[in-house]
Protein backbone atom coordinates (compact mmCIF):
# COMPACT_ATOMS: atom_id res chain seq x y z
CA UNK A 1 0.00 0.00 0.00
CA UNK A 2 3.20 2.36 0.60
CA UNK A 3 3.83 1.81 -3.35
CA UNK A 4 -0.18 2.75 -3.82
CA UNK A 5 0.76 5.69 -1.38
CA UNK A 6 3.84 7.08 -3.79
CA UNK A 7 1.71 6.50 -7.30
CA UNK A 8 -0.74 9.05 -6.02
CA UNK A 9 1.17 11.13 -4.93
CA UNK A 10 3.66 11.27 -7.95
CA UNK A 11 0.42 11.08 -9.79
CA UNK A 12 -0.38 14.79 -9.20
CA UNK A 13 2.74 16.17 -9.50
CA UNK A 14 2.32 15.04 -13.30
CA UNK A 15 -1.31 16.05 -14.18
CA UNK A 16 -1.90 19.04 -15.70
CA UNK A 17 -5.31 20.74 -14.62
CA UNK A 18 -7.48 19.48 -17.35
CA UNK A 19 -6.48 15.96 -16.14
CA UNK A 20 -6.13 16.90 -12.93
CA UNK A 21 -9.65 17.83 -12.40
CA UNK A 22 -11.16 14.79 -14.48
CA UNK A 23 -9.17 11.65 -12.32
CA UNK A 24 -9.35 13.78 -8.77
CA UNK A 25 -12.87 11.74 -8.11
CA UNK A 26 -11.16 8.88 -9.37
CA UNK A 27 -7.85 9.13 -7.15
CA UNK A 28 -9.88 9.37 -4.32
CA UNK A 29 -11.77 6.55 -4.87
CA UNK A 30 -8.73 3.93 -5.26
CA UNK A 31 -7.29 6.19 -1.91
CA UNK A 32 -10.15 4.67 -0.04
CA UNK A 33 -9.05 1.38 -0.59
CA UNK A 34 -6.26 1.59 0.84
CA UNK A 35 -6.73 -0.39 4.68
CA UNK A 36 -3.97 0.84 6.63
CA UNK A 37 -5.07 4.22 8.44
CA UNK A 38 -0.95 5.64 8.22
CA UNK A 39 -0.78 5.50 3.90
CA UNK A 40 -4.41 6.38 3.64
CA UNK A 41 -3.71 9.75 5.81
CA UNK A 42 -0.61 10.07 4.21
CA UNK A 43 -2.28 9.21 0.63
CA UNK A 44 -5.16 12.21 1.62
CA UNK A 45 -2.42 14.77 3.26
CA UNK A 46 -0.79 14.28 -0.53
CA UNK A 47 -3.65 15.04 -2.21
CA UNK A 48 -5.34 17.53 -0.26
CA UNK A 49 -2.87 20.72 -2.01
CA UNK A 50 -4.77 19.70 -5.48
CA UNK A 51 -7.72 19.54 -4.54
CA UNK A 52 -10.63 22.51 -5.34
CA UNK A 53 -11.76 24.12 -1.65
CA UNK A 54 -15.15 22.34 -1.14
CA UNK A 55 -13.62 18.51 -1.78
CA UNK A 56 -10.56 19.72 0.33
CA UNK A 57 -12.74 20.46 2.94
CA UNK A 58 -14.37 17.12 2.41
CA UNK A 59 -11.00 15.43 2.30
CA UNK A 60 -9.36 17.07 5.38
CA UNK A 61 -12.25 15.73 7.84
CA UNK A 62 -11.81 12.29 6.19
CA UNK A 63 -7.28 12.92 6.88
CA UNK A 64 -7.81 14.31 10.36
CA UNK A 65 -9.82 10.87 11.12
CA UNK A 66 -7.28 8.95 9.88
CA UNK A 67 -4.64 10.46 11.93
CA UNK A 68 -6.54 9.54 14.57
CA UNK A 69 -6.09 6.37 14.08
CA UNK A 70 -2.56 5.92 13.54
CA UNK A 71 0.67 6.04 15.77
CA UNK A 72 0.87 8.42 17.93
CA UNK A 73 4.46 9.93 17.00
CA UNK A 74 3.26 9.90 13.43
CA UNK A 75 0.60 11.79 14.16
CA UNK A 76 2.98 14.91 14.30
CA UNK A 77 4.19 14.44 10.70
CA UNK A 78 0.97 14.25 9.07
CA UNK A 79 -0.18 17.53 11.12
CA UNK A 80 2.26 19.37 10.68
CA UNK A 81 2.02 18.76 6.53
CA UNK A 82 -1.39 19.70 6.89
CA UNK A 83 -1.37 22.94 8.23
CA UNK A 84 -0.60 24.96 5.60
CA UNK A 85 -3.80 23.96 4.03
CA UNK A 86 -6.03 24.55 7.11
CA UNK A 87 -8.89 27.09 7.73
CA UNK A 88 -8.70 28.26 11.82
CA UNK A 89 -11.76 26.27 12.30
CA UNK A 90 -10.03 23.00 10.85
CA UNK A 91 -6.66 24.25 12.35
CA UNK A 92 -8.47 23.73 15.73
CA UNK A 93 -9.61 20.37 15.26
CA UNK A 94 -5.97 19.42 14.84
CA UNK A 95 -4.96 21.15 17.36
CA UNK A 96 -7.32 18.89 19.57
CA UNK A 97 -6.02 15.45 17.82
CA UNK A 98 -2.65 16.56 18.78
CA UNK A 99 -4.09 17.04 22.71
CA UNK A 100 -5.29 13.68 22.28
CA UNK A 101 -2.01 11.90 22.23
CA UNK A 102 -1.28 10.14 25.00
CA UNK A 103 2.36 9.99 25.10
CA UNK A 104 3.95 13.33 26.36
CA UNK A 105 6.90 13.08 24.24
CA UNK A 106 4.58 12.19 20.48
CA UNK A 107 2.26 15.26 21.74
CA UNK A 108 5.12 18.14 22.34
CA UNK A 109 6.63 17.04 18.63
CA UNK A 110 2.66 17.22 17.71
CA UNK A 111 2.53 20.89 19.19
CA UNK A 112 5.76 21.74 18.25
CA UNK A 113 4.59 21.52 14.53
CA UNK A 114 1.51 22.93 14.74
CA UNK A 115 2.50 26.20 17.19
CA UNK A 116 3.81 28.41 14.25
CA UNK A 117 0.73 28.20 12.26
CA UNK A 118 -1.42 29.86 14.72
CA UNK A 119 -2.21 33.83 15.82
CA UNK A 120 -0.45 34.72 19.08
CA UNK A 121 -3.15 34.11 21.33
CA UNK A 122 -3.46 30.51 20.02
CA UNK A 123 0.54 30.30 19.99
CA UNK A 124 1.10 31.43 23.23
CA UNK A 125 -1.39 28.44 24.61
CA UNK A 126 0.21 25.99 22.68
CA UNK A 127 3.56 26.74 24.23
CA UNK A 128 2.03 26.96 27.47
CA UNK A 129 0.73 23.57 26.66
CA UNK A 130 3.97 21.88 25.37
CA UNK A 131 5.92 23.55 28.50
CA UNK A 132 3.80 21.86 30.97
CA UNK A 133 4.29 18.47 28.92
CA UNK A 134 7.95 18.97 28.70
CA UNK A 135 8.13 18.31 32.60
CA UNK A 136 6.92 15.07 31.95
CA UNK A 137 9.65 13.94 29.10
CA UNK A 138 12.95 12.89 29.14
CA UNK A 139 15.93 15.12 28.58
CA UNK A 140 16.67 14.47 24.89
CA UNK A 141 13.52 14.83 24.11
CA UNK A 142 13.07 18.37 26.54
CA UNK A 143 15.81 19.76 25.27
CA UNK A 144 15.01 19.14 21.58
CA UNK A 145 11.61 20.99 22.44
CA UNK A 146 12.82 23.91 24.01
CA UNK A 147 15.42 24.18 21.24
CA UNK A 148 12.98 24.04 18.65
CA UNK A 149 10.14 26.83 20.31
CA UNK A 150 12.99 29.14 21.16
CA UNK A 151 12.56 31.65 18.39
CA UNK A 152 8.82 31.06 19.13
CA UNK A 153 8.89 32.46 22.97
CA UNK A 154 7.64 36.05 22.62
CA UNK A 155 6.25 36.53 26.30
CA UNK A 156 8.82 36.99 29.10
CA UNK A 157 6.90 34.47 30.99
CA UNK A 158 6.88 31.74 28.78
CA UNK A 159 11.04 32.55 28.39
CA UNK A 160 11.16 32.00 32.38
CA UNK A 161 9.14 29.09 32.11
CA UNK A 162 11.41 27.44 29.22
CA UNK A 163 14.57 28.88 31.03
CA UNK A 164 13.33 26.91 34.31
CA UNK A 165 12.27 23.71 32.11
CA UNK A 166 16.28 24.10 30.37
CA UNK A 167 17.89 24.17 33.45
CA UNK A 168 15.57 21.12 35.28
CA UNK A 169 17.06 18.82 32.81
CA UNK A 170 19.34 16.39 34.50
CA UNK A 171 21.62 15.50 31.40
CA UNK A 172 24.22 17.99 31.24
CA UNK A 173 24.25 17.86 27.43
CA UNK A 174 20.57 18.11 26.75
CA UNK A 175 20.44 21.10 29.23
CA UNK A 176 23.15 22.55 27.42
CA UNK A 177 21.65 22.50 24.28
CA UNK A 178 18.55 23.58 25.70
CA UNK A 179 20.06 26.63 27.06
CA UNK A 180 22.30 27.89 23.56
CA UNK A 181 19.25 27.67 21.76
CA UNK A 182 17.01 30.16 24.58
CA UNK A 183 20.20 32.10 25.35
CA UNK A 184 19.64 34.39 21.79
CA UNK A 185 16.08 35.05 22.55
CA UNK A 186 16.77 36.30 26.54
CA UNK A 187 16.78 39.94 27.71
CA UNK A 188 20.18 40.54 29.95
CA UNK A 189 19.27 39.35 33.01
CA UNK A 190 17.78 36.01 31.80
CA UNK A 191 20.62 35.64 30.17
CA UNK A 192 22.74 35.86 33.22
CA UNK A 193 20.72 33.28 34.51
CA UNK A 194 20.76 30.81 31.66
CA UNK A 195 24.37 31.29 32.07
CA UNK A 196 25.07 30.78 35.82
Amino acid sequence: ESTRDRALSLLMLYLSNEFKTQTIQEILFVAEDIKDKYWYAKALCALIPHLADMLKAQVLQKALAAIREINEYARADMLSALMPYLNDDVKKQALTVAHEIKEESAKVNALIALAPHFDDATKTQVLEDVLIAVHKINGFACGNALSALAPHFKDDVLKIRALSAAREIKDKHWRTIALCALTPHLNQELRTQALQ
